[in-house]
C-alpha cells in the first residue's frame, strides 16, 4: 500500500453557470463501492500508467456487481481475449462487449478493474479521449477505500445513459458534509455525504458543461480530470481539450494557477484522515444497475433497460479511451 499526498488531475472545461431547474436526478446508489489560494507546493511524479504496460499494476474484479447491474465482469485474460482491453504506445481501451447477441436477462462482459496501489493524499492527473457513454451504459472513474463506506470514495467522472453533464460525489460514513464556502463552478446537488442515508445518494456536485461527460467530452477531444486529496479536502477540476494548463501537460502540475475547481469538500466539515483513506483507483463500467436503471425511461431511452443491453449494436461507444493517469506525492 503507498501512502502519500494525491492529486487527480484530470482536464475538464468549468462552465460557471446553468439553469438549475433542469439539473438531474440525484444519484442514488447502493454502492459496497482550500480554498482557491495559490500556496507553495511541489509534486512528484510517483506512478505512470500508460501505453503497452497500462494494466500491469492494477487488479481485475471478478465479483458480481455490487450495484446490480447486468455485467458480467471479465478477468485479465478472459477481457484481452474477449477484445475489451487492448493498448498502444500511448493509449489503453476499456470497452463493454459489443459484440455478442444476448437472451433477456443476460449480462454483458465488461470491466472493472482498480489500482493494485492505495493513497491517504495526493495528486492523479486522468487524461482520456472518450468515456463510455449511451442508453443503458453507467462509467464511472473513482476512487474507494477500505471498508466501504467507512474509508470513503470519491465519484470523479460519472454519468448514465447519454447524459453530458459529469456528476461528482463523495460517500462516506456518518458525519461528512459538504460546505459551499469556497467558491466552485459546480452546482451542489446534495450536502449529507453519508452513504447510509437518503439512499446513498452522497454529497453530489453537477458539472453544468455538456462536454463534461459522455458524447460531448468526446466531441470537445476529451478532457483531463485534476483531483486532489490533502489535509484540505477534496477538489476537482475538469479542463478541455482545447484549455489544458501547460503545466499538466509538461508534467509539473501547478494547481495554485488553475483557478477554482468545478468540485470541492473542504476538511472543516469533512476531514479527509477521517472519512477518505486508502484510496484505490478504479475504472469500470455497468449497465443498467441501481442508478442507470432506475433512471432509464425519464432519460429519453427506448424500451427497457433489458431489452437494451441484449443488444451488441447499442454499445458501440460504450469504451474508456485513456491515454495516461498519472499519480504525484505532494511536498510544500
Amino acid at each position: 500500500m503507498l501512502s502519500r499526498t494525491l492529486v487527480l488531475g484530470l482536464a475538464l472545461l468549468a462552465v460557471a453557470s446553468e439553469d438549475t431547474s433542469e439539473l438531474p436526478a440525484v444519484k442514488k446508489v447502493r454502492r459496497n463501492k482550500r480554498s482557491c489560494t495559490a500556496r507553495s507546493s511541489n509534486f512528484t511524479l510517483t506512478d505512470k500508467f500508460q501505453g503497452t504496460n497500462f494494466f500491469d499494476d492494477w487488479d481485475f474484479f471478478t465479483e458480481s456487481d455490487p450495484t446490480h447491474g447486468l455485467v458480467n465482469y471479465l478477468g485479465a485474460s478472459d477481457a484481452l481475449n474477449a477484445g475489451l482491453i487492448s493498448t498502444t504506445a500511448s493509449q489503453a481501451t476499456m470497452k463493454v462487449d459489443d459484440t455478442t447477441s444476448l437472451a433477456s436477462g443476460q449480462r454483458r462482459s465488461s470491466v472493472r478493474i482498480s489500482t493494485k496501489k492505495s493513497f491517504d493524499s495526493g495528486l492523479i492527473i486522468l487524461d482520456i479521449d472518450a468515456m463510455p457513454h449511451g442508453c443503458a451504459i453507467w462509467p464511472a472513474f473513482w476512487t474507494v477505500g477500505p471498508n466501504w463506506p467507512n474509508g470513503g470514495e470519491i465519484d470523479i467522472i460519472e454519468s448514465v445513459n447519454d447524459a453530458t453533464n459529469n456528476q461528482m460525489t463523495l460517500h462516506t460514513g456518518a458525519g461528512c458534509t459538504q460546505s459551499n464556502n469556497n467558491a466552485i463552478l459546480g452546482q451542489v446537488l446534495t450536502t449529507t455525504c453519508d452513504a447510509n442515508v437518503n439512499e446513498n445518494s452522497g454529497c453530489g456536485i453537477h458539472d453544468p458543461s455538456s462536454t463534461s461527460s459522455g458524447a460531448g467530452l468526446a466531441q470537445a477531444g476529451g478532457a483531463v480530470f485534476a483531483t486532489i486529496l490533502d489535509e484540505s479536502g477534496v477538489k476537482i477540476w475538469r479542463f478541455d481539450r482545447s484549455n489544458v494548463p501547460a503545466d499538466i501537460n509538461n508534467g509539473n502540475p501547478s494547481p495554485g494557477t488553475w483557478g477554482p475547481p468545478v468540485a470541492q469538500w473542504s476538511s472543516g466539515t469533512c476531514n479527509p484522515s477521517q472519512f477518505i483513506v486508502e484510496q484505490q483507483i478504479v475504472f469500470d463500467i455497468t449497465l443498467c444497475g441501481d442508478w442507470a436503471g432506475s433512471v432509464y425511461g425519464s432519460s429519453g431511452c427506448p424500451g427497457t433497460c433489458q431489452s437494451q443491453v441484449m443488444d451488441p449494436n447499442n454499445f458501440k461507444t460504450g469504451a474508456w479511451v485513456v491515454n495516461y493517469v498519472a499519480v504525484y506525492s505532494e511536498s510544500s
